[in-house]
């Protein structure tokens, strides 16, 4: 159990440092659509060439996948789906969103996401019926800290309603057939949908 929790502390580490470069690229006009397609192709390839070499691929991307890797990704299962799933959410974003709301759904994800695990799994009491792996406190808190992210983008209602309906909906346990829809493509996809949605009325 500790070292389950000491690499998702490493993986939500690198999750909101890569998050917030990739955040910037975004907001700067570098990730064009090309650009995440591109990120998504080598991703994918390095994954691919990952798990088909039998964990061999370069000794730095070696090194970062034994760090971040959880077991059934070290067992076989593509790793960095993560990754994937949040360069996928990028692309819809770039090619769908607007930039300040692109922007805005990518810091609900890597601030408020990162903020709710913190403090559910630090100071959580209140199970969700729903998904007993979470926790009331983790929403809220994420809900707060996502909002707060964001809110030099967008008025503050819309922020708070968009955070806390892709902290509410990343609690729940959503699959496709026998795989569950993961948190890193949903959160920017909801909190993009739900501040597109508010501004149009």
């Amino acid at each position: 159990m500790k070292s389950f929790k000491n690499l998702e502390w490493k993986r939500k580490g690198f999750h909101v440092l890569g998050g917030l470069v990739l955040t910037f690229f975004v907001w700067n006009g570098t990730v064009t659509p090309l650009v995440a397609t591109l990120l998504i192709v080598i991703a994918f390839l390095i994954a691919y060439q990952y798990r088909t070499n039998k964990r061999d691929v370069h000794p730095f991307l070696n090194t970062l996948f034994e760090l971040f890797a959880r077991e059934e990704e070290k067992r076989g299962k593509l790793p960095a789906l993560s990754l994937l799933s949040t360069l996928v959410a990028t692309l819809f974003l770039v090619v769908f969103a607007p930039r300040d709301i692109a922007v805005a759904a990518l810091l609900v994800l890597f601030v408020g996401d990162p903020a709710s695990y913190l403090v559910g799994a630090t100071v959580g009491r209140v199970r969700l019926p729903w998904n007993e792996k979470k926790h009331l406190e983790g929403v809220l808190a994420g809900t707060v800290v996502a909002t707060l992210a964001i809110l030099w983008l967008v008025p503050f209602w819309h922020a708070l309603l968009a955070a806390f309906a892709a902290m509410l909906l990343e609690s729940v346990p959503l699959r496709v057939g026998p795989e569950k829809v993961d948190d890193n493509f949903l959160i920017p996809i909801v909190a993009a949908a739900a501040l597109t949605g508010f501004a149009l009325v």
